[in-house]
């Protein structure tokens, strides 16, 4: 979607009716994150602030008219990042670690390069792989 009106506004830069729609259309998505936010989903709100946050720059010509600016959503990206991984973590020692597995992986489509994640999980598989072994 982000792409279409994108794509659009590059062939009709001028067209008033294109961009309120556009911001509207992002308005709403920013506002199906903030519900999901606010009840706890965070692997489902990062995703979608994570999506905005990157094509932010592509905003430019509507950014006035939109609900968010790019300081909101790396603010709620973080929260969600951090959340996660304490989600995985409790997972974890709890000895859940198909759940702390899955927590990680949300953070890590969010934050693709977060090293700290990636060491748990990979301790988290060696581990999976041990008790694997042992049964």
């Amino acid at each position: 979607m982000i792409n279409t009106y994108n794509y659009e506004h590059l062939k009709q830069p001028r067209d008033v009716q294109l961009m309120q729609g556009y911001a509207r259309s992002l308005n709403s998505i920013k506002t199906t994150a903030d519900n999901a936010y606010e009840q706890k989903n965070y692997a489902s709100a990062g995703r979608i602030y994570y999506i905005l946050q990157k094509n932010y720059g592509k905003f430019n010509p509507i950014v006035q008219m939109l609900s968010f600016n790019n300081a909101y959503l790396s603010t709620r990206l973080f929260y969600c990042k951090k959340n996660l991984s304490i989600q995985g973590f409790q997972e974890y020692r709890k000895g859940n670690i198909n759940s702390a597995l899955v927590s990680w992986q949300d953070v890590l489509e969010i934050d693709p390069n977060n090293t700290e994640i990636k060491e748990a999980i990979e301790k988290a598989k060696l581990q999976q792989k041990n008790l694997a072994q042992k049964r």
